[in-house]
C-alpha cells in the first residue's frame, strides 16, 4: 500500500534548472519519486527557500513553500504556523502516513508536532552541522525518543556523544550515476587543485590559499580554482591578491551543478579544508569524476585509492606534495549510489 509521505526540508530547489541547491536532498527526491513510486507519494514541504511562499511542481512532485526567507524570531514564528496550517490542511485532504523531516532543527520541531497531532510516523534526517552541541534544537526535539538518519558513520559518533542518542540508523547519501554518464573522463586535467564549497569560515578556506601559496614555490606551474559563494569571497580574492596568485588561482564564484562536475572531470586534487563536514558530498562527487581527495579526517570520505583523510595541516601538505610529484592515473572510483540510498529510505518507511 502506497504511503503519503511530507518532506520537510529548510530549502528546496525553486526549479528544475536549481540545481545547486541541496544536491544530495534533490537526488534522494528524485529517485524515490522516479523508482518508488508504487511505494510512496511525495509531497515537499521547505520552509525558508523559495522566498517566494506557494506551490509549485519540480519534476512533477508538488511542493510548497512558506518563504520563510531566513527570518528571525518573531517572524520565525510565522513560517511555523504557516507550514503548520498547510500540513493541517494537506492531512485533511490526503491523510499523511510519514513525516520526513531533514535536519534535526525547526523540520524536525515542527515535524514533531504534526506527527503528535496527525498520527503521522516521524523519520528525521541528520545532515549537518546538525550534530554538533552548538544545536539549540535539541533540547526541545528530544532527540532519544525519535527515529533518526545519520549521513555516515561520523555524524552518528557525534549524535552520541554529543546528545546519548541511542536510536540511529546510518544511510549514507549517493550520487546519481546519470550525472556523470556524459562527461567526458581522462588524464588530460587542466587543474591541479580545486576547491568547491560554500566561502565561509567553517570551509576554511583561508587554509587552501595558504597551503596553495606554498605549493606554488615548490611547483611553479600549479594551477587551481575556488568554485563558491559567500561571506569570504572578499577576503579570499585580498589574499590571492597579496600572494600575486590572480593568474594562478581563480575565484569562480557560484556555478550550475552540471559546470562544477564538468570542472571536475579536468580537475586533478579536491583539496577541502572544511574543519566540519556530516558526510561530505562533494567527496564522493570528485571521486566519480575521477579526483584525488584531500581533506581532513572528517564527514564520510570512503576508504579508497586516492583518498586522504589527514590529521593534520602538515599531513595535508604531504599528501598534496606526494600526488603532485608523480604522475598519476585519474579514474572513477565506484561510490555510493543514490539507488542504494533510496532503497534503505524505503525500508525505514517500511518498518516504522
Amino acid at each position: 500500500m502506497k504511503k503519503n509521505v511530507v518532506i520537510l526540508t529548510p530549502g528546496f530547489p525553486i526549479s528544475e534548472e536549481d540545481t545547486t541547491c541541496i544536491p544530495p536532498l534533490q537526488s534522494l527526491i528524485l529517485e524515490l519519486h522516479q523508482q518508488h513510486c508504487d511505494a510512496v507519494n511525495l509531497q515537499i514541504v521547505s520552509f525558508q527557500y523559495p522566498f517566494n511562499p506557494g506551490s509549485y511542481t519540480w519534476h512533477g512532485i508538488p511542493c510548497w513553500s512558506a518563504g520563510g526567507s531566513n527570518k528571525k524570531f518573531p517572524g520565525k514564528w510565522e513560517t511555523w504556523l504557516s507550514v503548520m496550517k498547510f500540513l493541517r490542511k494537506l492531512h485533511h485532504q490526503t491523510p499523511i502516513d510519514i513525516v520526513h523531516a531533514f535536519w534535526l532543527n525547526e523540520c524536525t520541531l515542527i515535524g514533531k508536532w504534526i506527527s503528535k497531532l496527525s498520527g503521522a510516523k516521524l523519520v528525521c534526517h541528520a545532515m549537518g552541522q546538525d550534530v554538533l552541541p552548538s544545536n539549540k534544537y535539541m533540547k526541545y526535539i528530544k532527540p532519544k525518543s525519535l527515529n533518526i538518519i545519520a549521513v555516515s558513520d561520523f555524524a552518528a559518533e557525534k549524535l552520541t556523544s554529543n546528545f546519548n542518542t541511542t536510536n540511529v540508523k546510518v544511510i549514507p547519501n549517493g550520487i546519481n550515476a546519470d550525472d556523470f554518464r556524459n562527461l567526458n573522463l581522462n588524464d588530460e586535467r587542466h587543474t591541479d587543485i580545486l576547491g568547491v564549497g560554500s566561502l565561509i569560515p567553517l570551509k576554511n578556506y583561508e587554509l587552501f590559499v595558504k597551503i596553495f601559496t606554498e605549493l606554488k614555490q615548490i611547483y611553479p606551474a600549479l594551477s587551481g580554482r575556488i568554485i563558491g559563494e559567500g561571506p569570504q569571497f572578499g577576503l579570499l580574492e585580498k589574499l590571492i591578491a597579496d600572494n600575486h596568485l590572480e593568474k594562478s588561482l581563480l575565484l569562480e564564484g557560484r556555478l550550475s551543478r552540471p559546470d562544477v562536475l564538468h570542472l571536475m572531470t579536468h580537475s586533478k586534487i579536491l583539496l577541502h579544508p572544511s574543519l566540519f563536514e556530516s558526510a561530505g558530498y562533494v567527496f564522493l562527487e570528485a571521486l566519480a569524476a575521477g579526483m584525488k581527495v584531500v581533506s581532513f579526517k572528517t564527514g564520510y570520505l570512503p576508504n579508497v585509492v586516492g583518498a586522504y583523510a589527514c590529521e593534520s595541516e602538515e599531513a595535508m601538505r604531504n599528501a598534496l606534495k606526494s600526488l603532485l610529484s608523480y604522475k598519476q592515473e585519474y579514474k572513477p572510483v565506484p561510490v555510493v549510489r543514490v539507488s542504494d540510498t533510496a532503497k534503505a529510505v524505503i525500508e525505514v518507511y517500511k518498518n516504522i
